[in-house]
């Protein structure tokens, strides 16, 4: 069922520079128009219409009348042609709300260049070209308005709507750019975040984690202004990432492997730092919880726990089902479960046949190399 409270408060968010308008106005529901209306003290709205109409056209609507009040257009409608001033207000305001994200309703005016000009000067350009055009708001109550307000003097607000308008813009645009840039140094810093290694080239890598994890490595950024925050009266909209994907990493630190060796594996994860939203764990035959790695100092600090038997049912256990990227490091000493599971099984030594998933084979002396490879750096 339609709320306006849900849509003020959406509106409110997305434009706090309104907020007393949008606040202290009154919201009346009827039948007598067939999309929204206003006097400049009310606003009136077709609930049964509204609600057909997904949000973001609910948003424009109410915004758009919010604007008519800010900008007072039915005041500076006096000594006009009512028909292109509404048409003039009209573009305005909804090439505005379209550039700001909101979607205009069927039939809203539509002037692409209507935000290089303010009211007054796009009323005189349309009336020099003879052009007005109906809109999707009623204007009907306008002129009866100003038949019985005869006092209020005419405001004089040259300029506003391209001030206001283009103020949020650039405003938006200032926050966007130095939210991006804190964002894009605070990745730096996490890779950053320890002691600098050498370039590893692809030649050096014991596994290529690009050809396992190649379908799920595609990111990007995506500004959004859902859940925004308000900062000096400006909404400052969210960097959402879509997502990285996430990687679960669990070490068989059973006693047949050496802790130099599973090291020796923590630094080949390097790399999965990068590329996903990595937890490594260790486990025999209990599970000692994940840890968030968010650089390659937290793979150095990474604590290792173990020294029993091995259980690797134990270790299916605790993978999060909801996780892509199921990686297992282990030399293969133990029996297989019978639980399938699509898992990348890393091993050193034993060959191995899980139920499920892909298995690497990395040799014992690929290990040493390595390890000596990176106490030489």
């Amino acid at each position: 069922m339609f709320s306006i409270e849900d849509v003020k408060r959406q509106v409110l968010i997305k434009y706090p520079i309104f907020a007393s308008i949008i606040l202290n106005t009154t919201y009346k529901e009827t039948n007598a128009v067939k999309t929204s209306a206003t006097d400049g003290k009310t606003i009136y709205y077709n609930a049964a219409y509204l609600e057909t109409l997904p949000l973001a056209n609910q948003q424009f609507i109410l915004a758009h009348e919010v604007c008519h009040i800010a900008f007072c257009h039915i005041l500076r409608l006096r000594g006009k042609n009512q028909k292109v001033w509404n048409t003039a207000t009209d573009a305005i305001i909804n090439q505005f709300l379209r550039k700001d994200g909101l979607t205009p309703i069927e039939g809203a005016v539509n002037i692409p260049d209507a935000l290089d000009y303010d009211a007054e000067e796009l009323y005189e350009k349309l009336l020099r070209e003879g052009r007005q055009e109906t809109g999707h708001d009623s204007h009907e109550m306008w002129e009866e308005v100003l038949k019985k307000d005869t006092k209020t003097p005419y405001p004089e607000m040259k300029d506003i709507e391209k001030r206001i308008f283009h103020g949020i813009q650039r405003k938006r645009q200032e926050q966007i750019k130095r939210i991006k840039e804190d964002f894009l140094q605070e990745e730096k810093n996490l890779l950053d975040n320890s002691r600098p290694f050498p370039e590893i080239r692809e030649k050096q890598i014991l596994i290529n984690w690009h050809t396992f994890l190649r379908d799920s490595m595609k990111k990007d950024l995506d500004w959004s202004y859902q859940n925004a925050m308000i900062e000096n009266g400006i909404v400052t909209p969210q960097l959402q990432e879509i997502s990285y994907p996430e990687a679960e990493v669990l070490l068989d630190t059973s006693g047949s492997i050496r802790e130099d060796q599973l090291r020796t594996f923590l630094m080949e994860c390097r790399n999965l730092v990068a590329l996903t939203n990595l937890k490594i764990g260790c486990f025999d035959q209990k599970f000692y919880g994940f840890h968030k790695i968010r650089s390659i100092k937290d793979l150095e600090e990474m604590p290792i726990h173990g020294g029993g038997g091995t259980d690797f049912n134990i270790a299916l256990s605790a993978f999060d089902r909801r996780v892509e990227n199921k990686i297992l490091f282990t030399d293969g000493k133990a029996y297989m479960p019978k639980k399938a599971m699509y898992v990348l099984w890393i091993v050193m030594g034993e060959k191995i046949y899980p139920k499920g998933g892909k298995v690497i084979y990395i040799s014992k002396e690929d290990i040493e190399k390595r390890k000596i490879k990176e106490k030489t750096r």
